[in-house]
């Protein structure tokens, strides 16, 4: 197996780069966190391009990749695909991503859509944001690269030309940073983090 959208791995550490070329396919999305107004049955909102009842950075991106070896992986482009009108690429990378989605006030609400007690929690949470944080609690991003680096042995896109390829090369990376800027953590983050994963 190559892996599957459907399995969401919690990377609890220094956040992950939701903008990195290996892994921004591979980022969870928290479904329940999509605008309602985005979701419907009829063909004209956000569509499933690949059936598998989730929306991803796949259908974002209008990714599609072959079911059998050598499972290769072609990505059309946002611009090109039937999601274009629902995403903005903010960051100019050429790719939509969760920086983008974060940026994109069509995407935050500023309202805890899901019930879970966090806002906009679109990739994962920020245990370790404080009063005043650049970094508010629901933008993980990972600013020392060693969450990203084990992001990456997980789930690296497999058949990209780009980097490595992870153990899964298709999996949902939930980003649960418990460590600040200074490298430093607590245990009481990791259980918050832990807990956040297991009821999601």
């Amino acid at each position: 197996s190559i892996g599957s959208m459907s399995t969401v791995v919690g990377v609890v550490d220094s956040g992950i780069d939701p903008t990195h070329p290996d892994l921004y396919l591979n980022i969870w999305i928290n479904q329940g966190e999509i605008p309602s107004t985005f979701l419907d049955d009829d063909g004209t909102k956000l569509v499933d391009i690949d059936g598998d009842g989730l929306i991803t950075f796949y259908d974002l991106n209008h990714a599609t990749r072959a079911t059998t070896a050598p499972y290769a992986l072609n990505v059309a482009g946002f611009a090109n695909g039937p999601n274009a009108e629902f995403v903005r690429d903010l960051n100019n990378n050429s790719r939509i991503d969760a920086d983008d989605l974060l940026r994109d006030a069509l995407w935050t609400s500023g309202t805890d859509d899901d019930g879970n007690g966090f806002f906009d929690d679109i990739f994962g949470v920020n245990f370790r944001a404080g009063a005043g944080d650049p970094f508010a609690s629901n933008n993980p991003t990972d600013e020392l690269g060693h969450g990203t680096h084990v992001a990456g042995t997980i789930g690296a896109i497999g058949s990209n030309g780009v980097g490595v390829v992870g153990v899964n090369w298709q999996t949902s990376l939930m980003s649960l940073r418990i460590l600040d800027n200074n490298n430093q953590g607590d245990s009481g983050a990791a259980i918050r983090a832990i807990n956040y994963a297991r009821d999601m």
